[in-house]
């Protein structure tokens, strides 16, 4: 995992907040991470943001598959050798749940082998215990 990727999706996250009603619950933030893979040896290397929509009312989010299939055609020029190897979000939840499912069968659409990063935010300021680790 290169930092660029960790400082991306905080510089994300951060921009999100900072733009987010105060009284209102934290949002979510959600991209697309860029790597290479060779056999079982899996670099992240890079990220963006991605465009989404609450759909409905399970609340679960809608990703905006053009926008995504134009960055990633926007990166191929530029960075020939990565591929979409995966999604972020933000999450405090433990485990995957059904939104994340949903997403994540989305984005399959366009590779059907994608990595999972989830960062809890609760971790970053004054949840974190002080242990030092990231909360990926």
């Amino acid at each position: 995992l290169h930092p660029l990727v960790v400082i991306n999706i905080s510089d994300h996250l951060t921009r999100v907040r900072a733009n987010a009603d105060a009284a209102a619950a934290p949002p979510r933030v959600f991209g697309a991470v860029l790597g290479t893979q060779a056999g079982r040896r899996v670099e992240l290397a890079n990220s963006f943001e991605l465009k989404v929509a609450a759909a409905g009312s399970s609340g679960s989010a809608a990703i905006d598959m053009d926008y995504l299939r134009t960055r990633l055609e926007q990166y191929k020029k530029t960075f020939p050798s990565l591929d979409m190897l995966g999604w972020y979000s933000t999450s405090t939840a433990p485990a995957p749940d059904e939104s994340d499912i949903a997403v994540h069968q989305q984005l399959c659409e366009l590779n059907e082998a994608l990595l999972y990063l989830a960062l809890d935010p609760s971790g970053l300021v004054g949840g974190g215990g002080g242990t030092g680790d990231l909360p990926i």
